[in-house]
């Protein structure tokens, strides 16, 4: 099966961070590379590094070669306290660890190409305007690109936390001076594969945190972007959908994929983006957590339906089917609602469900996932 990457999901309802994290990395498989680790902790702006120091630490002890680290301020759905999502592969690539200023990041060369991860690259400084942060953190993701000869239209797959992301700042949406941060970084970049799958969700820190992935493909591997023919892509919205600013004149649309196919032909991994139940580019069933889930399923379904390839005069019938997914809730008191309806719909997935407010105000859940 083409995937290099193995993700799990595992919830600790341990009150103590430190005993959680034991507990939580006791659960790897150690037979396994083990890539990277996103702890989602319910933190605040005043114990954020503090807890993203503990947590280094208590890796860096528990590991001969330690993963990529980071803190996700995002509280667990449930009854549990502490999240971690593993991502490990199976030992036949030779993974290097590297480090460019304060941040970590691994390459390795497998059949398929040149992969480079980076995880929770933030601004030098956590209490900076939105627009600086942003643009602080995506100076640091371009010099690692720089170092490891990779492009800017490398990126395959793309995870934007914005703190309050929907709360504004000088009369400005953090969300939309988000967009407008990341067209700029994108702008002296030819995407011939189109833009990469990604997911703008909000955390409950004030800051912005970003993690990329990306790869340059070999000639046997094609990476393809993909629609949903039911939505307008993100990138075209109109203006009706964005958020005007007050002092800020510059009102850049969303610039991601709805997901991003990486084949050889015969087998694929594909990346979901971050999905919420919209046809076109309109919000359907405000107020409605059970339908608002069900037609974010739906549209994931067709995402990944060969009817949907076939739409696009895509001749792949790989099959896919996902392997795990996140589920961002807005509101907790829907968390059982949503829940019922994936579980409804997909079975034997990894799955998460985080607390999250989405990038529009009347969405209530959002999903992202991978399919191989």
């Amino acid at each position: 099966m083409f995937n290099p990457f193995i993700i799990s999901y595992f919830e600790s309802n341990n009150s103590d961070l430190e005993s959680a994290v034991n507990e939580l990395i006791d659960y790897i498989v150690d037979s396994k590379i083990c890539l990277s680790l996103n702890f989602f902790i319910d933190t605040c702006d005043e114990s954020f590094l503090s807890d993203y120091i503990l947590v280094n630490e208590i890796v860096a002890k528990r590991f001969d070669i330690p993963p990529l680290i980071s803190i996700i301020p995002q509280c667990i759905c449930g009854q549990n306290t502490v999240g971690m999502e593993c991502l490990q592969n199976d030992n036949s690539y030779q993974v290097a660890f590297k480090e460019f200023q304060d941040v970590r990041y691994f390459v390795f060369q497998s059949e398929f190409g040149d992969f480079l991860q980076i995880d929770g690259v933030r601004a030098c400084s956590l209490t900076a305007p939105y627009l600086e942060q942003c643009t602080s953190l995506f100076i640091k993701i371009k010099s690692i690109l720089d170092i490891e000869n990779f492009e800017v239209n490398n990126i395959i797959r793309q995870w934007n936390y914005i703190g309050d992301i929907t709360g504004f700042e000088d009369g400005n949406q953090h969300y939309q001076l988000f967009n407008n941060a990341r067209t700029e970084f994108y702008e002296n970049s030819v995407f011939v594969n189109g833009y990469p799958a990604a997911t703008g969700i909000s955390i409950s820190t004030k800051c912005v945190l970003v993690s990329i992935m990306a790869l340059k493909a070999n000639e046997k591997t094609r990476v393809l972007s993909i629609d949903n023919t039911s939505q307008i892509p993100a990138y075209n919205y109109s203006s009706n959908v964005l958020v005007d600013g007050k002092t800020n004149h510059l009102l850049s649309t969303p610039k991601f994929e709805r997901g991003k196919l990486i084949t050889n032909g015969h087998n694929g991994v594909f990346f979901v983006s971050g999905t919420a139940a919209i046809l076109n580019q309109e919000s359907k069933f405000s107020n409605d957590a059970s339908k608002q889930a069900l037609q974010t399923i739906q549209n994931i379904n067709f995402l990944l339906s060969t009817e949907n390839f076939k739409r696009q005069s895509l001749n792949y019938e790989l099959n896919l089917s996902l392997k795990s997914i996140r589920v961002y809730i807005k509101n907790m008191e829907d968390y059982h609602i949503i829940k019922s309806e994936v579980e409804k719909n997909w079975q034997d997935l990894e799955v998460i469900y985080l607390l999250a407010e989405v990038c529009r105000e009347e969405l209530l859940v959002e999903i992202e996932g991978v399919a191989s």
